[in-house]
């Protein structure tokens, strides 16, 4: 809440919460995603296991012999359903970072890459699809659909792998029809990066971080550590097992050691990478209403004069990006022009 003075009395309250404003933008986002398909975990679900989790922490802190008052709290049925909405909001971001955004991208090849004639006509519709910038889902994991899927080789390697059929899944609604070949490749904002056509089930394998390394070795460069050998190599079966229970692993290629290029996976082996995406989306617009309050604090006089007559105004966004807030009684729009999270410009209209 911001309130502004004159002579030391209230003469304006501005109610704002734009971190809720931020979550109810997000959580419509989930409810056009389940409305075309995707399947996050119902409330009653999630919370027996996170009851019992939180069970857990109240034998361990008893155990030894800690406070367990603020873990018994999170057993209230207000703070289930908060917890509940958190844990949609990060899965959606999960999902997110799973999903290739729609757009033209160019297409780049490692060195003698292998146009296998079984899988030509198939590659063919994928490339124009790439390049005309179509919705590339129906070529994606099956799993997708179901939010509580893990996609361990994108989390560690930042790896996609695409189906190469032609005609729909009859299993799949929306799906492309799997074979048994898949595409590995690298997506980013202006490109998709061929590596490979071959068998499913490479997803531990170091090999496909070689070809980076020997034909984008921009890609990889960013992850480089300075260590120039591990003391231990990890099987594939080693590496996915770890990656499954939410540990990391280094990764020697060639006398060069590198961290996860795609991240990689948090404790409860999602992506570690969606997640600090989450909090930073919290962080922004947390700072950006303490910018706001500043900004009206500073101005208070010329707010004031704007808004005769106004003693309260009670805001809601319109719009996340570009940030436009609204009072609907008031009939009042404010957009805000950001500069990362710091005001450019305010402008009141009502």
């Amino acid at each position: 809440m911001i309130n502004l003075y004159i002579g030391g009395a209230i003469m304006l309250k501005i109610n704002l919460d734009l971190v809720d404003e931020f979550e109810k933008f997000v959580q419509k986002d989930i409810l056009e995603a389940q409305a075309k398909g995707f399947n996050f975990i119902c409330y009653n679900e999630w919370k027996n296991d996170e009851i019992m989790n939180i069970k857990k922490d109240i034998q361990q802190a008893e155990k030894h012999k800690l406070d367990t008052l603020k873990i018994k709290e999170r057993l209230e049925q207000d703070m289930l359903k908060k917890a509940y909405e958190k844990h949609l909001i990060y899965t959606y971001g999960n999902l997110r970072e799973r999903l290739i955004s729609i757009k033209p991208r160019k297409i780049q090849y490692v060195k003698n890459f292998q146009r296998l004639p079984d899988y030509e006509e198939g590659l063919v519709f994928l490339e124009n699809k790439i390049l005309s910038g179509l919705d590339l889902l129906p070529h994606m994991s099956r799993q997708i659909f179901d939010t509580s899927s893990k996609d361990g080789l994108l989390y560690d390697f930042g790896i996609q792998h695409l189906h190469l059929g032609l005609v729909p899944d009859l299993k799949h609604k929306n799906m492309i029809e799997g074979r048994k070949k898949v595409l590995y490749c690298i997506v980013d904002n202006d490109f998709i990066y061929f590596l490979v056509i071959d068998d499913h089930g490479r997803w531990g394998d170091i090999e496909l971080i070689r070809l980076i390394k020997n034909n984008f070795p921009h890609l990889i460069k960013p992850f480089e550590l300075n260590v120039n050998k591990l003391t231990s190599q990890l099987s594939e079966k080693e590496r996915v097992k770890l990656r499954k229970n939410g540990i990391n692993t280094p990764i020697e290629i060639d006398g060069k050691c590198y961290m996860s290029p795609g991240w990689g996976v948090n404790t409860i082996g999602t992506s570690s990478n969606a997640v600090f995406k989450m909090n930073s989306h919290y962080q922004h617009y947390s700072n950006v209403e303490r910018n706001i309050k500043k900004f009206f604090s500073d101005n208070e006089n010329e707010i004031l004069n704007i808004l005769i007559g106004i003693n309260e105004l009670n805001l809601s966004a319109y719009s996340i990006s570009p940030l436009v807030l609204i009072d609907k009684k008031k009939d009042l729009i404010i957009n805000i022009e950001l500069i990362g999270d710091q005001i450019n410009k305010i402008g009141i209209k009502y």
